[in-house]
């Protein structure tokens, strides 16, 4: 009987022994779970906070992105309205240049036409003249040589000896000759000439237009030609 009191003595005393540490396991399971509960929330807490901010950062950097976008649309539409306004300016300054260009050339091109003309005018004037007084002067030598040649025959007939007047005439009509022969070489020489001159002055009115239109200045020389 005392043995098994001693039995249930021990027994109730390892009992007590392991639910003292039972108890103990549970209040340091239970510790431990505060601890990792209170850790979890406050990692939870650290979670919101960060979403919080990445959710407010995310607002304000789309905000700003739309924002700048925004302002680069606007600076965009902006730069090629620009760009449309400066290729219309310049299409139609061109337009007026060209326009302005070609009333100047029609204007230089119908100064040379009359300055040509005047010249083929003027030019066909002194050779009608020259022409004139070249066909009279021959009608006059001619006549003067028929004349001649009548008088020498006449003399021939009569088979008299020449006068002086006769020698003197015959003197002054060699000399009419010559200077018809010296004046025909000398007009055409003078009709050379003119025709060169003529030449030269058309050639270098022509390459004063084209140095007018190629290598000067066109507003300066619009400006001139108002």
């Amino acid at each position: 009987m005392a043995a098994l009191q001693r039995k249930l003595t021990a027994s109730e005393e390892t009992v007590a022994k392991l639910r003292r540490q039972l108890l103990e396991l549970a209040t340091d399971a239970n510790r431990k779970h505060n601890e990792q509960q209170n850790q979890l929330q406050g990692v939870e807490a650290l979670i919101d906070v960060v979403k919080r901010e990445y959710d407010e950062f995310l607002k304000v950097q789309q905000l700003e992105n739309m924002e700048y976008r925004n302002t680069r649309q606007v600076e965009s539409d902006r730069l090629k309205r620009m760009y449309d306004e400066t290729i219309i300016d310049q299409h139609e300054d061109r337009r007026k240049m060209i326009y302005e260009y070609q009333g100047l050339l029609y204007g230089l091109q119908a100064q040379f036409e009359e300055y040509r003309t005047t010249a083929e005018f003027l030019f066909n004037v002194e050779v009608t003249k020259l022409e004139e007084e070249l066909t009279s002067q021959a009608m006059r030598y001619e006549q003067e040589i028929m004349w001649v040649h009548a008088v020498a025959e006449k003399r021939d007939t009569r088979r008299q000896p020449p006068s002086l007047f006769y020698f003197i005439f015959i003197f002054a009509a060699g000399r009419s000759l010559t200077s018809l022969a010296y004046y025909t070489v000398t007009s055409r020489y003078i009709i050379q000439a003119k025709d060169r001159f003529y030449s030269d002055l058309m050639v270098g009115k022509d390459a004063k237009i084209m140095s007018l239109i190629e290598g000067s200045d066109l507003q300066s020389l619009m400006q001139k030609h108002e």
